[in-house]
């Protein structure tokens, strides 16, 4: 966890409007908001608000959570960095969060910094490839079925927009990466409109 920890203590957020999805107990919240931001925006799950109660006081820069669904959040806020760390593994639409991630960014400026689980199966962790957990989940944890590579980590990445700045192998099964806006759009065949919501479900508690 230090190594994480300091790797995040690298990142210039001082009079910056951060934006953090999944702080969950609050630690990488906590370093940021000694570095003086402008603002703090963190998006969780509604079942995390307890777990966010226990720390969300403590923090002395201006704080905002709002808990919702990542996807179906909508904001006209920009940020000048973004945490995005420890969340990716948990979901299946990978490459859309990376890319909501993108819009709502402000410029070439804005920094990404990610980190992420990487598969431990050996005969995948030197290929581009994402291993699908299915029908069984991974270690039994209902929200990781799709574990990627290093590799695929850094190719999602830029996929969707992110120039790769800086890369730290932690060990063999988790990464981290910093990242700026390159400003290019989504590199697949099918650009996804992230104006479209699911309005039914969509619900934000402050």
């Amino acid at each position: 966890m230090e190594n994480r920890d300091k790797f995040l203590s690298t990142i210039d957020c001082f009079g910056k409007n951060v934006l953090e999805i999944g702080p969950k107990h609050g630690r990488h919240t906590q370093i940021v908001s000694s570095k003086k931001p402008k603002s703090i925006t963190c998006v969780d799950l509604s079942h995390k608000k307890e777990l966010v109660s226990t720390w969300s006081k403590r923090i002395e820069a201006p704080l905002t959570i709002h808990f919702a669904d990542f996807l179906r959040w909508e904001t006209k806020e920009k940020y000048d960095v973004i945490l995005f760390a420890g969340v990716m593994y948990h979901n299946t639409e990978q490459l859309r969060l990376l890319k909501k991630l993108q819009s709502l960014s402000t410029d070439s400026n804005t920094i990404l910094y990610f980190e992420s689980a990487t598969t431990r199966n050996e005969d995948l962790k030197d290929k581009n490839v994402i291993e699908v957990h299915w029908p069984k989940a991974y270690r039994d944890v209902p929200t990781i079925r799709f574990l990627p590579s290093h590799s695929a980590c850094c190719a999602l990445l830029e996929m969707a927009g992110w120039e790769i700045i800086e890369k730290v192998t932690l060990n063999s099964d988790r990464i981290k990466i910093i990242c700026r806006n390159s400003g290019e759009k989504l590199k697949t065949y099918i650009d996804v409109d992230h104006e479209y919501l699911e309005k039914d479900s969509y619900k934000t508690d402050t």
